[in-house]
């Protein structure tokens, strides 16, 4: 009979880069019970090993976060030579305790001790929480980073980088950082597992949601929303959607103008703006324009920019030009041709 797949298992990303140099990170392999995978879908405990060789990595301690061994046969990895540890842990928004930290950092201490050459392969269920909450722990505790270089080094090499936010808040204040450096960013894949044969997402359905940071106001560029030679109610209809799904929640409302009945955004203090139009709508409305103004300024920067070199080469080479008696004569007569733009003072009689 063939065993259930994890949740979201399929869709997950198969394996990390290198992180600290020293850790990757993994979903879980499943053996040949499991049946109903498709081939390109096959993720067994030899895949993990074959990857690693043909990346010419050696793997000498590979450690399971998960709470169960139905997934794979622990002998698998002892007969290749590698040495297995069992750390159990909760899992499902459950945060390792300090006990399972230590166990975990003690485990590693001792291998890298005994055989500092090789790496070490960890992972949980998907290879995201668990595992990221341990491997940012040990790079905090021994390696001297700070907790959100640690996260941004998993995230980094593990995209999207722990997704779960009790996990992130519990390792910012265990550790003293700064929540507002990190957007915490659900994988696509939760909702739609997707794989292609190499083990990568595929962009189609690369659908990123952000849980809403208060804190942070994401920025807000012309070219996220349409081309300007989109019809104008088609622009108005895409801002309006952007700011709303984009924006955090009550940040800005949208109103008839009481103005004008083409104006259907209300531009004032009730909707967080200033007398000026801001300078994404100004786009919008003007793009045009504001295309050759951008272009006439790259234009005239780029003249200022070569006249200056002329006019610099020039000083450099009336500073040189002599022979001179001596140096208060040539600081006399360079300091006076810069001051009075005479060719003439430099020519010996």
């Amino acid at each position: 009979m063939s065993k259930v797949v994890p949740k979201d298992w399929i869709g997950c990303p198969k394996k990390s880069y290198l992180i600290g140099r020293k850790f990757v990170a993994f979903k879980t392999p499943l053996d040949e019970t499991f049946t109903k995978l498709k081939k390109t879908e096959i993720f067994t405990p030899n895949d993990v090993f074959d990857w690693l060789t043909k990346s010419k990595i050696k793997i000498g301690l590979w450690i399971d976060l998960t709470k169960t061994t139905r997934y794979y046969n622990s002998k698998e990895i002892i007969n290749r030579g590698c040495r297995y540890e069992k750390i159990w842990c909760e899992g499902h928004g459950s945060v390792p305790d300090w006990k399972q930290i230590k166990t975990f950092t003690d485990i590693v201490d001792n291998f890298i001790s005994e055989c500092p050459d090789k790496i070490i392969g960890v992972h949980c269920t998907h290879g995201y929480n668990r595992t990221g909450y341990l491997i940012v722990s040990y790079l905090v505790n021994k390696m001297n980073f700070r907790v959100d270089d640690a996260l941004k080094a998993f995230s980094d090499n593990r995209p999207p980088g722990i997704y779960r936010e009790q996990y992130v808040k519990d390792l910012v204040h265990r550790y003293h950082g700064d929540m507002n450096k990190h957007i915490i960013m659900k994988p696509f894949w939760t909702n739609k597992p997707h794989q292609d044969d190499a083990g990568h997402s595929n962009p189609k359905n690369d659908e990123v949601k952000i849980l809403r940071n208060p804190s942070i106001r994401p920025e807000y560029y012309n070219h996220s929303n349409r081309r300007n030679d989109d019809p104008y109610h088609r622009r108005e209809q895409n801002h309006h959607q952007f700011r709303y799904t984009e924006q955090p929640r009550n940040h800005i409302r949208f109103s008839e103008s009481s103005n004008s009945h083409n104006h259907p955004v209300r531009i004032d203090s009730r909707n967080g703006h200033t007398s000026a139009i801001p300078h994404c709508r100004t786009e919008i409305l003007h793009g045009d324009k504001v295309h050759k103004r951008k272009e006439a300024d790259k234009r005239r920067f780029k003249e200022f920019i070569k006249k200056r070199r002329e006019r610099r080469k020039l000083d450099r080479a009336n500073d040189e030009r002599g022979p001179y008696k001596t140096d208060h004569e040539q600081n006399y007569y360079s300091s006076h041709y810069r001051n009075h733009n005479s060719h003439n003072k430099y020519h010996r009689s």
